[in-house]
């Protein structure tokens, strides 16, 4: 006998749920293969749709397709793969959602489909929708639902989003009383008019910082939590350190080779730089101009009073020396540049 909750199989690159005893006897079952929620950040969400149309009319399956929702009013939903006779097709992009599965005249037919990143699913509403014929040749469909659970732990994606959401309600609200005001109390209507610009500023600020983080290559970089207003980002992959090259590809990234302005700063850098790229992961920190005299390579401002290495800075390695820094987990340290390491880059968001 089957226990009672489902039971998860490996399935090619992903998933496949088998349904529990208590779902046996269901035509259509829908299921989220959702991540724990401490790796949400790290794991991608899969559904799994399964439909056994031995327990219905329906003779001929001609589709399964999956829908998702952001709100799961009836005519919200939006289609975002479809698997036929022909295979199976994605309604987004391919970066974004793999989709696969079969159709079968008889037994068991399924949609697999499965989010490149994390979090992509995240409180979202989704309905899988199975169409066909029965053997006198009439219509036939199924549909069953779901919804990605909630939590209290956002994602810094999430966050921005309720901040969008909540900016755009006052935003609506403030036009409104400026409307009303306008008539009524012509002395107070301009300085009504500023907080309402206030706040398009703020919409604004926090929608490019939403296109900030959706621009950035998952692939190439490791990405941080928000801290005081920015993201950082280690790279993916060991590169020669060519400072100046770099600091350019944290510039097309958003932002610059990470600086560092204080201990609280350094310490949550050390830390990311631990968890995503090991110790030898380089900053902006240089003195290729000035021997001893350390600054950043985007701004040039000097560096402030943080923690060496012991015994560090020693421009240790004769003729060359070490003109560039890394983070370590016990203070920053000078070392070789063009070594192949990876890189940190600081993205302000807003």
């Amino acid at each position: 006998m089957l226990p009672l909750r489902a039971i998860v199989l490996l399935f090619g690159a992903g998933l496949l749920v088998i349904p529990s005893a208590q779902s046996l006897k269901k035509a259509l079952v829908l299921n989220l293969n959702r991540p724990l929620m401490q790796t949400r950040d790290k794991d991608p969400l899969q559904l799994v749709c399964v439909f056994y149309n031995d327990r219905t009319k329906m003779t001929k399956v001609d589709s399964l397709t999956v829908y998702r929702s952001d709100t799961g009013k009836k005519d919200s939903y939006t289609p975002i793969a479809s698997v036929t006779p022909s295979g199976a097709t994605s309604g987004l992009s391919e970066s974004e959602l793999i989709a696969r599965g079969r159709v079968k005249l008889g037994g068991q037919s399924n949609a697999i489909v499965t989010y490149a990143s994390p979090n992509v699913g995240y409180c979202v509403h989704y309905k899988c929708v199975v169409e066909g014929t029965d053997k006198k040749g009439r219509f036939r469909s199924y549909t069953r639902k779901i919804r990605d659970r909630c939590s209290k732990s956002k994602s810094c994606c999430a966050a921005l989003t309720e901040k969008i959401t909540d900016a755009t309600t006052a935003i609506s609200k403030v036009e409104s009383e400026v409307n009303q005001c306008k008539a009524d109390v012509s002395a107070n209507s301009k300085e009504i008019q500023n907080n309402a610009q206030k706040l398009l500023d703020v919409e604004a600020g926090v929608l490019e910082a939403a296109n900030k983080l959706a621009s950035i290559d998952r692939e190439k970089y490791i990405v941080s939590s928000v801290y005081k207003g920015s993201v950082y980002l280690i790279s993916s992959e060991d590169k020669t350190f060519d400072i100046e090259g770099i600091d350019k590809l944290c510039v097309d990234a958003g932002g610059y080779l990470v600086e560092i302005d204080d201990a609280d700063e350094h310490e949550f850098v050390k830390k990311f730089s631990a968890a995503g790229g090991g110790s030898l992961v380089y900053t902006g920190i240089n003195d290729i101009e000035t021997e001893g005299t350390f600054v950043y390579t985007h701004s040039k401002k000097p560096l402030p009073n943080l923690a060496w290495k012991p015994g560090n800075p020693d421009n240790y390695g004769g003729g060359e020396g070490e003109d560039c820094v890394n983070v370590a987990t016990n203070g920053i340290n000078d070392l070789t540049c063009k070594r192949n390491a990876r890189y940190m880059c600081e993205i302000p968001l807003l």
